[in-house]
């Protein structure tokens, strides 16, 4: 089977997988960006009023929605540092076994006869 095909198939049921509301928003969006191609209806520096304009949602639900993505970012900050002052002290930790415990000779294992 051609390569093209199998990608196309591929695309098709990543396609199928949007549900209808996803798929509104996405239209949406595409439409708003299709508009402009002779140029922004919206000044790029108004952020507020391109992504009001180009989602359909009101900017009070824009702020709400901002502002929860602003705190998700800081929550994986917060646990992303976290993370790594755990790993730094594993790591500490192992090397300290490593230098300070005496080799472990293994046990020999007597069988029955």
């Amino acid at each position: 089977m051609c390569a093209c095909i199998s990608l196309f198939r591929r695309e098709r049921k990543a396609y199928n997988k949007f549900s209808k509301d996803e798929k509104a928003l996405i239209f949406q969006v595409i439409e708003f960006v299709e508009s402009e191609k002779h140029g922004n209806e919206i000044p790029l520096i108004n952020t507020i009023e391109r992504l009001v304009t180009m989602l359909g949602i009101s900017s009070t639900a824009l702020k709400a929605l901002k502002k929860e993505l602003n705190d998700l970012k800081s929550e994986m900050q917060q646990t992303n540092k976290l993370n790594e002052i755990d790993d730094e002290t594993n790591a500490a930790f192992r090397s300290y076994l490593r230098t300070t415990s005496e080799p472990v000779a293994a046990k020999s294992v007597k069988r029955g006869k």
